[in-house]
């Protein structure tokens, strides 16, 4: 039941990320957009009920740049790790 709730929310919440891309897009605010979707997997999150232990957030320094690495358990693993670091991000895939 909770596959379907996400699928729903999040099909929605794709419908308004269009607009909000060309928002974004025409006013250059690539961080909002970054938000918005540090957001919706966050909501995926709630939705299907899994918790995440973080430790040692309070140690890092908002000024300088880090590398955040998943390690790969499953395919929540990416995700979930955006949902933690508390600032824009970006993701290389490969």
């Amino acid at each position: 039941m909770r596959s379907a709730a996400l699928i729903l929310v999040f099909l929605v919440l794709t419908l308004f990320a269009v607009p909000l891309l060309l928002v974004c897009a025409v006013f250059r605010l690539p961080d909002a957009f970054l938000a918005y979707g540090q957001w919706m997997m966050r909501v995926g999150r709630l939705i299907l009920g899994i918790s995440v232990d973080v430790a040692g957030l309070d140690r890092l320094d908002r000024k300088v740049p880090y590398v955040f690495m998943s390690n790969h358990l499953s395919f929540l693993d990416g995700p979930l790790l955006m949902t933690v670091i508390d600032r824009p991000a970006r993701v290389i895939v490969k």
